[in-house]
């Protein structure tokens, strides 16, 4: 829960670009390990 902690102390511009990118850097894990089960 880092993007509701950052929040607090960040502004609403930066906050969201950050959430986003660590949404986005969330996804990108998942399909990395999804895929690397899948082609193992």
């Amino acid at each position: 829960m880092t993007a509701i902690g950052a929040k607090r102390k960040m502004p609403l511009g930066p906050t969201m670009s950050l959430s986003l990118l660590g949404y986005i850097n969330q996804k990108n894990i998942i399909v990395m390990i999804a895929a690397k089960m899948f082609y193992a």
